[in-house]
């Protein structure tokens, strides 16, 4: 097992902080106070895209260190019953940056590291579920986004939050080699073009026009960068930058969870092309989900004819986005059909 070289007490560990460990092998955290006591253990992932072992990469695991807990954003706080928004999808309740004690993000060429809930997997509502599923991350620590509330925040307003992180190995400087992964997926050009139409372009970044808040937003709809950080209102893209990141997103965002809708491999990319913008609006997860029940059936049953008429059924009827999310269906449909 691979875990850090330094302790809490090498960083002023005192009488009111909490030490959580993290364990991916158990796939546990678990929170100890100044004397030791244990005082709870809930389920945790600290696991990335990629093998056992492999913390150099961006969306492998997370590096095994020791941290200490530094911002804590409250979107849950902000609104418990927010509208369809893809970095509350990928981040849930509430997110919590991870500031690194030892340098192992430096080391392992990482950053972004944070403990958080969600899950874009879990599509939109089920990553705003109290208990969503537990997927695998891009390298942060997941947890369920009520214990982010009812476990975690509470321990951040008595003292600082020293957090351990294992992995598997043998010892604290064996890291097996890797060869970093070549990015084998094709996003279809369709793709790419109508959502660059409908998500329109903003070289600056800009709050979110519903909430005034948070996310702030860049380029063609992103809320993060590559390594996982938010923007912040003052960052600047070129348009080029924003399709790299663009892709970057749908390669690892959506089209892992998107290619296992039934008889994906059996469609052209105008097909793929439609879902891919339609998961990038509405979220990865929605096949299964429990608002996507007629998506669902006609693609589960190959009622491909039917599609382009289901897809207008999402369109938020009665709000202010409704007519031009009529047009972006129709354009997806239109696709489909060819």
């Amino acid at each position: 097992m691979i875990g850090p070289n330094k302790k809490p007490q090498d960083f002023g560990f005192k009488d009111g902080d909490i030490h959580l460990i993290v364990n991916d092998i158990s796939e546990t955290m678990k929170a100890y106070d100044f004397k030791g006591t244990l005082l709870w253990q809930i389920p945790c992932l600290a696991r990335g895209q990629g093998s056992d072992y492999e913390f150099k990469f961006t969306n492998t695991d997370t590096p095994p260190g020791l941290y200490k807990i530094g911002q804590v954003y409250k979107d849950y706080e902000n609104n418990p019953n927010p509208p369809y928004d893809r970095t509350l999808m990928a981040y849930g309740w509430y997110s919590f940056d991870l500031v690194e004690l030892e340098g192992q993000e430096i080391k392992y060429n990482r950053g972004g590291i944070m403990i958080h809930g969600g899950g874009s997997a879990c599509g939109w509502p089920g990553a705003w579920q109290p208990k969503q599923h537990l997927y695998s991350t891009h390298g942060c620590v997941r947890i369920y986004n009520v214990e982010l509330r009812d476990k975690i925040l509470p321990l951040t307003k008595k003292g600082t939050v020293f957090v351990s992180v294992f992995q598997e190995g043998d010892s604290p400087n064996q890291v097996v080699a890797s060869v970093p992964k070549t990015s084998i997926t094709k996003i279809p050009q369709q793709a790419i073009d109508l959502i660059k139409e409908f998500e329109g372009f903003s070289a600056k970044a800009y709050y979110d026009p519903l909430s005034g808040s948070l996310p702030i937003t860049i380029g063609y709809g992103s809320t993060r960068r590559r390594d996982g950080t938010r923007f912040m209102i003052g960052n600047t893209v070129t348009t080029q930058e924003a399709e790299d990141l663009l892709r970057y997103q749908l390669e690892t965002d959506y089209i892992p969870t998107l290619s296992k809708i039934p008889h994906w491999n059996e469609m052209n990319d105008e097909k793929k092309s439609a879902l891919i913008s339609f998961g990038y609006n509405l979220g990865a997860g929605f096949y299964g989900s429990s608002n996507f029940n007629t998506m669902t059936k006609v693609l589960k049953n190959k009622e491909w004819d039917r599609v382009p008429e289901a897809l207008k059924l999402y369109c938020n009827p009665g709000t202010s986005v409704e007519a031009g999310l009529v047009r972006r269906r129709t354009a997806e449909g239109n696709l489909w059909k060819k």
